[in-house]
């Protein structure tokens, strides 16, 4: 026997899930108040600078002109370099012979220099040592020395006086080291003194030949500044007159200069004035793009509040209300397959009666005892025999399924019964699924205050967190 599908469940109605609509604003103060800038024209840009041009390769073909002919006037040219490159070499030779006179010549007279101020410095020092030591020997310092002692050795002086002799002495005995040590300087200054004066003996005639070579140098690069010259002279009258060539091509390079950097000009401010606008291209569509980003967070914002607001209503649909449907239906398949229970029979509850003795209390026949004078002949008529066979158990029967009662129990995750042996226990476990729903149910309904107002808070995450819940049949496993 296949019970009837399971009863259709009435969806409650869905909180507007839809997010609201972007409206369109109008532009932000920052577009409007910004200039607006056009794009620098291409075109024109380079018809100007197609002019430029044209005017510089005229000028450049004038040019090119005006180098051949003087070119043409040109003969000779390479002997006349050739002839001006040797005097240039033989002037340059004559200049570093110069220099390398010149040098030694400076290092001659600073080493005479110092030489004399090393002897004039050695020569004060000496005089100064001389006039801070009152004693010239160490043998006069000890023979003061031994005089100050037998003075007070032998005469009798007063303690200020013996103080003085006494200080006299420790300044003579200090004196003695740098009476030695004028001696040393004396004699390293004499030496000095030797040396300076036996070096710059040859120092004389040694500039005198010095400046002998430099003159000689000089009057052969001298001469050699006229054979240039003449060079030049002897050139100049061959080629003739070119000097106005030379200042018509100079005249046009100026003028080709001109108009290239003019050119570079007209160039930078198109190129300035497109950098321009491509940077207020790049400011409004930072500004649309701020924009966008602030009317996308106001309708997230917007969106979030529908979202917890479709939760709150969400929270007034009970749960669990198509699961316990399917415990039911289940639970009605497996008991049509069980006996019929016999009702009942109610507990006879005892009267109590508090009437005064004087009064008599008639009880109902049926409760009443059952008193005879004579037992009963006749008993009841037994069952027939299809009722006692039936009443008595014909053994386990075999259950016939089909593909909804098959769904129903693997919705529920169980086993479905083969036969009506195996129908207590599947019985056990849809009691303690049902009471695990409608746990949750008491548990929903206890926290359903509280979590709405923790959701319009935005206490909870938006993101709902999938969690793991233990099922009946887990429990029923672990209590096995």
């Amino acid at each position: 026997m296949a019970p009837a599908g399971p009863p259709a469940q009435k969806t409650p109605a869905k909180a507007d899930t839809k997010a609201p609509k972007k409206e369109k604003k109008p532009k932000t103060e920052a577009e409007d108040e910004t200039p607006k800038l056009t794009k620098p024209d291409r075109g024109a840009f380079d018809a100007a600078t197609k002019v430029i041009t044209e005017k510089v390769e005229k000028m450049q073909k004038e040019l090119k002109a005006l180098s051949a002919e003087i070119s043409g006037k040109g003969a000779g040219k390479d002997e006349f370099f050739t002839k001006k490159g040797e005097i240039r070499d033989k002037i340059n030779k004559e200049s570093a012979a110069l220099n390398e006179l010149h040098a030694r010549k400076d290092e001659i007279q600073g080493a005479a220099k110092a030489s004399k101020e090393n002897q004039r410095a050695a020569k004060t020092e000496l005089k100064d040592l001389k006039k801070e030591l009152q004693y010239k020997t160490t043998d006069e310092i000890d023979a003061r020395i031994a005089s100050l002692e037998g003075k007070m050795m032998h005469d009798v002086i007063p303690l200020k006086e013996e103080k003085k002799i006494m200080e006299e002495m420790k300044q003579l005995r200090k004196m003695k080291p740098k009476v030695s040590q004028m001696y040393l300087r004396e004699a390293q200054a004499n030496a000095s003194i030797a040396a300076a004066t036996a070096g710059s003996a040859g120092t004389k005639e040694e500039l005198d030949e010095l400046f002998t070579h430099i003159n000689g140098h000089k009057a052969t690069r001298d001469k050699l500044y006229e054979d240039l010259k003449a060079l030049q002279e002897e050139r100049d009258t061959q080629t003739g007159d070119t000097s106005g060539l030379f200042d018509q091509r100079e005249k046009l390079n100026t003028q080709i200069r001109a108009e290239i950097q003019k050119r570079t000009d007209l160039r930078d401010e198109f190129k300035d004035a497109e950098n321009k606008y491509y940077q207020w291209e790049r400011e409004q569509r930072q500004v649309r793009q701020e924009k966008a980003a602030a009317e996308r967070l106001e309708w997230q914002n917007e969106k979030k509040k529908i979202d917890r607001q479709r939760k709150v209503d969400n929270l007034d649909n009970q749960p669990f209300t198509h699961e316990l449907s399917i415990v039911d239906q289940t639970t009605n398949f497996c008991k049509s397959f069980l006996p019929k229970e016999e009702k009942a029979v109610e507990e006879k509850k005892e009267v109590k009666h508090d009437n005064p003795d004087t009064h008599l209390v008639l009880a109902s026949k049926k409760d009443r005892d059952d008193e005879y004078y004579y037992a009963p002949t006749t008993a009841k008529k037994a069952k027939g025999k299809k009722g006692a066979a039936k009443e008595g158990g014909a053994g386990k029967q075999q259950i016939k399924h089909n593909a909804v009662t098959f769904k129903l129990f693997k919705e529920l995750d169980l086993d479905a019964p083969i036969t009506t042996d195996d129908i207590p226990a599947v019985m056990e476990k849809l009691d303690a699924k049902k009471k695990f729903y409608e746990d949750k149910v008491k548990q929903w309904e206890a926290n359903r205050e509280e979590k709405k107002r923790q959701i319009l808070a935005g206490e909870e995450s938006d993101e709902e967190q999938a969690t793991k819940e233990e099922t009946p049949a887990e429990e029923t496993g672990d209590a096995e």
